[in-house]
């Protein structure tokens, strides 16, 4: 009941007051929330009748280093990421005045690997993976260019192929967290790599080969989708969302024995998540209309419910019980606690 009063009171300051410089919503969101915060930017601006919110495409990092930057109508009012505010984030917030946050989880990603509909089904381990793609490897006490150049070099239980991936962009969401819960946490169960001296492994352990072997998406993942079909025993890494929508034609391949899908996503069982979320600058409810109205939004059923358009655009959908508490959080306004 005392958040339903809360939302109510700030709904009433937001009807009854106009902005003071801006009248609309201003979001910074990662490549992968963008789909999804822009979808329910323009059913916002429809059902609610409000300007349709500005979306500015841009990592996680230069979301939360904008958002925190400061309160007033030159810094965003929301960002969109695909992880938690780091610590340091969160405290870069608090110095710069931004203190209170509300932090609302909206659904789940993960980061697949597919190969073409029909072709040979590789079920590598996250140790294998990075041995496949690592620029370098330890090979007889000797941090050395990666020899491998078939997937059955590395382990005899994988096939006869030679390693050929196309992973996802550089420098943007999606390639970080290949890089992190992939090729980091693959390279640190290695026996061998893990005794390196720190200063050497851990640049080691997130350095991906530069030849046939490993390439990075140029453009968009339109373009690893086109190059799987061209080319015989090409794999793509790629976010969960994007296979969605071609999942026709492509085929998933198991990571640690567990192969992607909704279930086994939402459930945390899959080795390579992202937890998606939005972050709320609430000293900007009072100053900029329709925020509350675009959560509000965000957090209803025919958005992200089991049957919402986001679930149709590729997000994985939260339980039940989770969506009730990520909803009742939202509309309260609650601020974040570190």
């Amino acid at each position: 009941m005392k958040h339903l009063v809360f939302a109510a009171a700030a709904a009433t300051m937001l009807f009854g007051a106009q902005a003071e410089g801006r009248d609309t919503i201003r979001i910074m969101s990662s490549e992968s929330n963008f789909p999804f915060t822009a979808m329910v930017g323009e059913s916002f601006a429809s059902n609610y009748r409000q300007p349709t919110p500005i979306i500015e495409r841009t990592t996680a990092r230069s979301s939360t280093r904008s958002f925190c930057a400061g309160v007033g109508h030159e810094f965003p009012d929301i960002i969109g990421i695909p992880r938690r505010m780091w610590n340091a984030e969160f405290k870069e917030c608090q110095e710069n005045g931004v203190s209170r946050i509300t932090e609302i989880k909206v659904g789940y990603d993960g980061i697949v690997l597919v190969g073409a509909d029909g072709g040979p089904v590789i079920r590598p381990t996250k140790a294998q993976i990075f041995q496949a793609l690592a620029k370098r490897l330890v090979v007889d006490g000797e941090l050395v260019d990666n020899p491998h150049t078939r997937w059955n070099q590395i382990h005899d239980s994988l096939p006869d192929m030679p390693i050929r991936v196309i992973g996802p962009l550089v420098n943007t969401d999606p390639g970080n967290a290949f890089l992190l819960e992939v090729m980091d946490t693959g390279c640190r169960k290695i026996e061998a790599m893990a005794r390196l001296p720190e200063e050497v492994r851990d640049p080691a352990c997130v350095s991906l080969r530069n030849d046939e072997a490993f390439e990075s998406v140029s453009k968009s993942y339109d373009e690893a989708v086109r190059l799987v079909h061209a080319r015989e025993h090409q794999l793509a890494v790629m976010p969960f969302s994007f296979y969605e929508i071609h999942a026709e034609s492509l085929a998933l391949h198991p990571i640690d024995g567990v192969l992607p899908d909704e279930q086994s996503i939402a459930l945390g069982e899959y080795p390579v998540i992202c937890t998606l979320f939005i972050y709320v600058k609430v000293q900007h409810y009072e100053q900029v209309p329709g925020i509350l109205e675009f959560v509000t939004e965000y957090t209803s059923d025919r958005a992200w419910g089991p049957d919402g358009y986001l679930v149709d655009l590729g997000m994985i959908p939260m339980s039940h019980s989770e969506r009730i508490d990520q909803r009742a959080n939202a509309i309260g306004l609650n601020p974040m606690w570190r």
